[in-house]
């Protein structure tokens, strides 16, 4: 996979693709446990998703997951949270990750 710097090899990029999967995955576990630090975790997300858009290019699936992580942080932030909705949002951009 082409990057701005050069490319990854297949394997690499298969295993990074994991460890995304498991970025994506906290915030439902974060959610479902009522975790005081998931807004922070948000921002954290948010940023490292945001770099390995510049990194990768701009690949247009980054702003399809990127966006279903916002209206999920949308979703846990409202009076009226439904969790069903935020987890089909986390689950949604989980998904996405192997397009990449």
């Amino acid at each position: 996979m082409k990057n701005k710097y050069g490319e990854f090899q297949d394997e690499q990029f298969a295993r990074y693709r994991k460890k995304l999967h498991g970025l994506i995955h906290w915030l439902l576990i974060y959610a479902e446990e009522n975790n005081g630090m998931l807004d922070h975790y948000f921002d954290k997300v948010q940023l490292k998703l945001n770099g390995l858009n510049e990194l990768l290019l701009y690949p247009p699936q980054l702003v399809e997951i990127m966006s279903l992580v916002e209206a999920a942080r949308i979703e846990w932030n409202k009076e009226s949270y439904r969790h069903a909705v935020y987890r089909k949002l986390i689950l949604d951009a989980h998904e996405l990750i192997d397009s990449i």
